[in-house]
């Protein structure tokens, strides 16, 4: 097992970081090993974007880390960037209700078939979303 690096410190010792939640505006707290919480005023669940780390390009990620946390942190960057295609649909599509359900239905789709066989997820689903 190689030493830990400072890169992999948020997912190996996370610590809780207050992100503002997009419909009440209220203080939630999300830590930083995870993406999502619900909001305690509104029962809303917010997402919170995840940048890059060393996780992302490191080729020792996995040693570092370890399975466990690796697995999680690649689940919780597969979580980001569907929550963030979703939010740039919504921003596109805003008077158009319909194109954006129309988008998920197919996404749950595609998440379901991804479930049952193999295929590249950052493939498969943004272009689900997308597809219109």
């Amino acid at each position: 097992m190689i030493s830990k690096c400072p890169g992999a410190l948020p997912f190996s010792q996370p610590k809780p970081e207050i992100v503002k939640c997009p419909r009440c505006s209220g203080e939630v707290e999300i830590w930083t090993d995870e993406v999502k919480a619900v909001c305690p005023a509104c029962k809303e669940t917010v997402t919170r974007s995840q940048g890059q780390s060393c996780l992302d390009w490191c080729r020792y990620a996995r040693e570092c880390v370890g399975d466990q946390v690796y697995g999680k942190y690649m689940q919780n960057k597969v979580i980001s960037l569907k929550e963030k295609f979703l939010e740039e649909l919504e921003k596109h599509s805003s008077p158009d209700r319909k194109r954006v359900d129309h988008a998920r239905e197919v996404m749950h789709f595609a998440e379901e078939l991804l479930r049952k066989g193999k295929g590249d997820w950052h493939i498969v689903i943004p272009a689900s979303i997308l597809h219109d």
